[in-house]
């Protein structure tokens, strides 16, 4: 919690990827790439390293939404979790003395009842 309070987590610097493909399509893409370097003309090349970065950037926006996306759905996943683990124990604990704990989901919202003997 450390880190990331203090931003210290960066994913993007953990290293290359250690997926097999990764190297075999790096080499073909460097070798596309001195192959129209090569048959280009220098106008005609700059033009392509634009489009380059222009599809680098589009990629990275999108990189970002999906791990915004990831990050958010596992966090709401973590807390269905630990709520139902936190019910659980609540109803198991309590089971004697209070009644138990009923969970309703109505929609997106979960509503935590307790019911028993105590009102």
């Amino acid at each position: 919690m450390y880190d990331l309070y203090f931003g210290n987590l960066v994913p993007w610097e953990r290293g290359r990827s250690k997926d097999p493909a990764y190297t075999p399509i790096t080499r073909k893409i460097s070798d596309i790439k001195v192959h129209f370097e090569e048959l280009l003309s220098s106008e005609e090349y700059k033009k392509f390293e634009e489009m380059e970065d222009l599809q680098a950037e589009a990629g990275t926006i999108e990189d970002i939404n999906l791990f915004e996306y990831g990050f958010s759905m596992g966090v709401l996943m973590m807390i269905e979790v630990f709520g139902f683990m936190s019910a659980a124990a609540y109803r198991i604990k309590n089971a004697n003395t209070m009644g138990y704990l009923r969970i309703r989901q109505t929609g997106r919202n979960k509503r935590f009842e307790r019911q028993g003997l105590l009102p």
